[in-house]
């Protein structure tokens, strides 16, 4: 019964990111969609510990 509940997330998981990795393989050749760019995330996420929490573009930061 362990084994079921810890698998089950896990599962879920990696499921879920295939749909989603799918999906922008999908927009990104089919209907001519750009992908998104999970760098901007990262750089909103990472100015959070420096204190910045809102930024008129996080493009130009």
């Amino acid at each position: 019964m362990d084994i079921v509940i810890i698998n089950q997330p896990v599962i879920t998981g990696i499921s879920a990111t295939r749909i989603i990795d799918l999906w922008s393989l999908f927009q990104k050749h089919i209907i001519n969609i750009p992908p998104l760019n999970y760098g901007i995330v990262g750089r909103w996420f990472l100015w959070m510990f420096r204190g910045k929490f809102r930024h008129n573009t996080i493009l130009s930061t």
